[in-house]
């Protein structure tokens, strides 16, 4: 318990502090009454190994929340709107559409599935889906921190704690949101159910994937053929309901239903579109090894307990013995307590405090804080970049990044300013060009039922030339299409529609899927008749709009090392523009001495102002003296700030330090 319900002056807490103070002082080896002043080294060898138990006993006293490795940030179950900044549990959206994705290989053509090849975290040999959500209504209450769907925005009072605040400078106000806009988002997903991803006993932890696949035919098990796939969801919840057990949550989140073959006999397993690890508690069970020393021996030595009640929930000590602290207590990896639905904490929508000030991959990245509704010690701070959630569908083609083809030094900042010169310019050439090329495409290739869906010209893909309900002929060996049309509240001018748009998935199918069609495979999305674009990959027609950047830095490479165990090969880079800038004194010196630029700093010849002016303003973002007063290298080295400095680091609170 937190230090409100449990201060330093109550009986429980002088018993903490007490305990605290016995494991950080070590008596006197024969005077127990009083502590160790004579011998260091007992004494630090004393504190060292109680470190853990002073930490725990002091946590104790804490109410904060535990901050998530942006690394460990992915398939979060919480969805932000791009466009208004709600913040909901993935629940609560409108799923509109969507479809599987192969490989870019495949990316407008994809009916066969194909786990994906992608090696980040949370990525590698799962099935990629791209799901389009609508903003729909919805009500929270800031008071209880619940949300319902309110379909109307009718609801008047809160229908889990009764709250009717409307004001919205109130804290606790019943907020109405839901702007209408779709979205998209990635989900990478594993052949686990709702239960496999939050497994309570070694059982259902063990060899999930090979027991989802398991086909009964008669009295043997077979492991089924991947022979389907369907994406599914059937229901949101009424308005109104308050969503509250696992069962709910398993009945509202999108699912794909797989189906597993074996001898002509068929079985199914629902798999969710996210394993919703920060949308319900997904808290570590713990167990009491052996219990409480006592009289020299344990408790209950040979078996663990675990600390948990009937209703699967957690336990502040062990019910055996009542022991809270290690060594005893310890964590019981991969089982987890039984999943309770948190309470996202955060105003709605977000506001800027929300806003952590970093960037992942692009992209801000909000705090989310969380908080388990049945365990007020389990608190939780997500830092949730935009792009693991819901990203906006671009209205127009646009190209933000372009191809290098080799590793630039990262402190070559002209190569930068200049790559963004080349990516304004193309887009102006792009945005023009597109004003022509509906009715130009249209005269030469024709348009099919497929193409231009996002705005004249465009189609950004989502659910078009992606198969959600697929299945495999046993005979022919080829998987064919059974998925409805796409579906869309978006106009092809960017209209917010009330009633959903129906459109073709496909401009045709192979002759296998349809005895009428002239075609030898599935096609969506025609990129030779317009641009057609993704979250990965773009049409290359629009390279001539494209051109190469320059390095204004001279990199060697230098060394290579391999690492045989995994595979890797990672090679040692060497700047020479960096050292020769070091060596001169200064960029301006240096690119003088190369007849670049003339001593009051305009470039000479080809070489671009933009480049030095970049340079020199990087260069004098950095002192010439650390906080100590010594002399520091020039930005271009490897050491560029002089803040490397541990006392500097503690001395300033900004400076985020996890110790875990």
């Amino acid at each position: 318990m937190g230090y409100k319900k449990n201060p330093f002056n109550s009986a429980q807490g002088q018993v903490i502090v007490q305990d605290i103070f016995d494991l950080m002082f070590i008596p006197e080896e024969h005077n127990p009454n009083k502590i160790e002043k004579d011998n260091k080294d007992r004494q630090v060898l004393f504190y060292r190994g109680n470190i853990i138990n002073i930490v725990n006993k002091m946590k104790k006293f804490v109410t904060g929340y535990q901050q998530i490795p942006i690394s460990e940030s992915g398939s979060s179950g919480i969805h932000v709107c791009p466009h208004c900044r709600r913040r909901d549990f993935i629940w609560h959206w409108q799923l509109v559409d969507g479809g599987h994705y192969n490989n870019p290989a495949h990316w407008n053509d994809t009916v066969e599935p194909g786990v994906w090849k992608g090696n980040a975290i949370g990525e590698k040999n799962r099935y990629c889906f791209v799901l389009r959500y609508r903003c729909n209504n919805v009500t929270t209450c800031q008071k209880c921190h619940i949300t319902v769907r309110d379909s109307g925005h009718s609801i008047a009072s809160c229908p889990n704690c009764g709250n009717s605040e409307k004001d919205p400078a109130k804290s606790n106000a019943l907020v109405r949101s839901g702007c209408g806009k779709e979205s998209y988002a990635t989900h990478f997903i594993r052949e686990y159910t709702m239960e496999n991803n939050i497994p309570q006993s070694f059982e259902e932890a063990m060899g999930a994937i090979q027991r989802n696949r398991q086909i009964r035919v008669g009295r043997d098990v077979k492991q089924g053929l991947f022979s389907g796939y369907e994406l599914k969801h059937n229901q949101e919840p009424s308005d109104g309901e308050i969503i509250s057990t696992f069962q709910q949550i398993r009945r509202y989140t999108p699912k794909v239903l797989f189906t597993y073959s074996a001898l002509g006999i068929e079985g199914k397993k629902s798999y969710p579109i996210s394993e919703l690890n920060y949308a319900f508690s997904k808290e570590l069970m713990k167990q009491c090894k052996m219990g409480k020393m006592e009289n020299g021996a344990y408790y209950h030595p040979g078996y663990g307990v675990k600390l948990k009640d009937g209703y699967g929930d957690p336990l502040p000590a062990c019910p055996k013995c009542g022991a809270t602290d290690s060594p005893t207590i310890e964590t019981i990896s991969g089982l987890y307590y039984r999943p309770r639905v948190m309470k996202i904490m955060n105003a709605q929508p977000l506001g800027s405090e929300s806003m952590s000030g970093l960037t992942f991959k692009g992209h801000p990245v909000s705090n989310i804080y969380l908080e388990s509704s049945v365990n007020s010690e389990h608190k939780i701070l997500l830092p949730l970049p935009q792009v693991r959630t819901l990203m906006p569908i671009p209205e127009q083609p646009e190209i933000t990044q372009t191809s290098i083809g080799f590793s630039p030094c990262p402190n070559d900042v002209g190569m930068g300013v200049m790559v963004e010169n080349i990516l304004d310019n193309a887009n102006e050439k792009l945005q023009n060009a597109q004003k022509e090329l509906s009715s130009a495409m249209q005269e030469q290739y024709g348009l099919g039922p497929a193409d231009a869906q996002t705005s004249k010209g465009f189609t950004y893909l989502i659910a078009e030339g992606r198969s959600r309900n697929a299945k495999l002929d046993l005979i022919k060996r080829k998987w064919i299409d059974e998925s409805p049309d796409c579906k869309s509240y978006r106009s092809k001018e960017g209209e917010i529609l009330t009633t959903p748009r129906f459109y073709a998935r496909w401009n045709h199918v192979p002759t296998y899927a349809d005895p009428l069609s002239i075609h030898n495979e599935y096609l969506g999305p025609n990129p030779e008749t317009h641009i057609v674009m993704d979250w990965l990959r773009i049409s290359q027609n629009i390279a001539i709009f494209v051109e190469t950047p320059i390095p204004y830095h001279t990199t060697q490479q230098i060394s290579e090392i391999i690492d045989e165990d995994i595979g890797k090969k990672t090679v040692i880079m060497e700047c020479l523009t960096c050292k020769g800038a070091v060596a001169s004194d200064g960029i301006l010196n240096y690119r003088i001495s190369n007849g670049d630029v003339a001593p009051n700093g305009d470039a000479i010849g080809t070489f671009p102002q933009a480049v030095i002016d970049a340079e020199l303003s990087f260069e004098n973002k950095y002192p010439l003296e650390n906080n100590r007063g010594k002399p520091v290298p020039i930005a271009w080295g490897v050491i560029a700030s002089g803040d490397h400095n541990g006392k500097e680091m503690l001395e300033n609170p900004a400076r985020r330090i996890r110790i875990d």
